[in-house]
């Protein structure tokens, strides 16, 4: 496809370039997520690791996914809030954040005495066979859990409090040098990635890392109600930005080799560690296409023959509600689980250095959940919105300080780059954390805290 090699670079600079000057920001979040898309689409056509080369109408309809978040983006300059109302919501976000460290260490000895549990089950079987089993589903629940309903309390109740806490942390550690929050959810998200033999979860830590730090430096210091670093000159500032990218630096580095180290664990054994690293940097972040656009070209695949009407997108929510309808109707399957276990059979998506086939499963992009909710009306409609969106509270965060908003921003930044491998809606943990963002936004929970006048001695 020698056209997309010219094509893909010339579209992503135009609208690239476009972003920048209406957001006034090269690194904007519009602009790095059309950079994701369309690099590691282009990177796909030059087929690096032997994979099939995406058809000309998968490419077609990234573009499209790309030109609605664009577009979509383009809706979001309005005028802006009330600044008391975000100097209130900055409040609660700030003070309901205490609790999310009392959660974090409520949830330690859980965590902890799975991972005790799965450890002599991993020492015991096969690393990939041992990750199937961990998972299991409704139906077959994982060892690990003793049953399908405590695993789905799990899912439901623990891992999304993990996962926010990992947002609201770093957005505490790099705006008020709050370290607690974000030291709990990074020790329990490593044991979570240990429990489960899973390397995204470093993954998730690294990229919101980076963009939490990108993020908070460009945006203005919240309003009056907040304590802040406005009106200190720059030189007073420097010292802390140094040491903070110099931390960041060090959590990249060694973020990478735990990622690295899972990827080998899990790999053959006489897989070497050059191979496993093309795999993990290019093979992961392309096989989405190939894997998608066969779906795509076969009349007979599950993708062409039906169609589930928005409950896919929205996938977490749909497994709640079978979950809870299951008790009347014991036949009922959430599409996120049938979707997993049809996605999870190997295919062939291309053939090595030695004419071996390359076999992948999983990783079929969110193109996958678009289409077969509605097809092309999907495919661009809820990218449209999730450009308003995600453009919205970018500007709402740079313009009033809106840490609500910020934490929204990274939220839907993590849609926008890991849709590349799955959709990430069609899990709990992003429901729930967007449920625990609304909470912190409208709860005051001051009240549970000694007032001034009882503190006193």
């Amino acid at each position: 496809m020698s056209e997309f090699i010219v094509l893909l670079p010339v579209f992503g600079a135009l609208a690239v370039l476009s972003s920048a000057v209406k957001f006034r920001r090269a690194l904007n979040p519009v602009s790095l997520v059309i950079i994701w898309w369309c690099l590691w689409l282009w990177v796909a056509n030059f087929s690096l690791t032997g994979l099939f080369i995406p058809g000309a109408r998968t490419q077609v309809m990234v573009l499209v996914l790309v030109s609605a978040v664009f577009l979509g983006s383009k809706l979001a300059f309005a005028r802006s809030r009330p600044t008391g109302a975000v100097a209130r919501a900055n409040e609660n976000f700030r003070l309901n954040s205490r609790y999310l460290v009392w959660l974090n260490i409520l949830y330690f000895p859980v965590v902890a005495f799975l991972l005790v549990r799965a450890v002599p089950l991993l020492l015991s079987g096969d690393p990939v066979k041992y990750r199937a089993a961990a998972f299991g589903s409704l139906d077959e629940p994982s060892p690990l859990f003793g049953g399908a309903y405590p695993q789905f309390l799990f899912e439901i109740l623990v891992l999304p409090v993990i996962f926010f806490s990992l947002t609201v942390g770093l957005i505490l550690y790099f705006r008020f040098r709050r370290k607690m929050l974000l030291f709990l959810s990074v020790v329990l998200l490593t044991m979570e990635a240990g429990l489960m033999l899973g390397r995204f979860n470093f993954y998730y830590i690294l990229a919101l890392a980076v963009l939490t730090y990108v993020f908070v430096v460009q945006g203005r210091a919240p309003k009056p109600g907040v304590p802040a670093e406005a009106g200190r000159p720059e030189t007073e500032l420097a010292p802390k930005r140094t040491r903070s990218l110099i931390i960041l630096a060090v959590g990249l580095t060694v973020g990478m080799a735990a990622l690295l180290s899972v990827s080998v664990l899990r790999e053959k054994k006489h897989t070497g560690l050059l191979t496993t690293f093309k795999k993990v940097l290019v093979e992961y972040h392309t096989v989405g296409f190939v894997l998608f656009d066969q779906e795509l070209g076969s009349p007979i695949s599950r993708l062409n023959m039906r169609l589930s009407y928005g409950r896919s997108i929205i996938g977490g929510l749909d497994t709640v509600a079978v979950v809870m309808l299951r008790r009347f109707n014991p036949g009922l399957i959430p599409v996120a689980g049938e979707s997993g276990a049809y996605m999870a059979v190997p295919q062939e998506v291309g053939r090595d250095e030695k004419g071996e086939p390359l076999l992948a499963n999983a990783f079929y992009t969110v193109l996958y959940s678009l289409y077969f909710d509605g097809r092309y009306l999907a495919v661009i409609l809820i990218p449209l919105g999730f450009g308003y969106f995600l453009a919205r509270s970018y500007l709402d965060w740079l313009k009033n300080g809106s840490l609500v908003s910020l934490a929204l921003l990274i939220l839907l930044m993590y849609v926008g780059l890991f849709s590349l491998f799955q959709s990430p809606a069609e899990s709990l943990r992003f429901w729930g954390a967007l449920m625990l963002l609304a909470l912190m936004k409208k709860l005051n929970l001051t009240f549970l805290r000694a007032s001034p006048a009882a503190q006193k001695p």
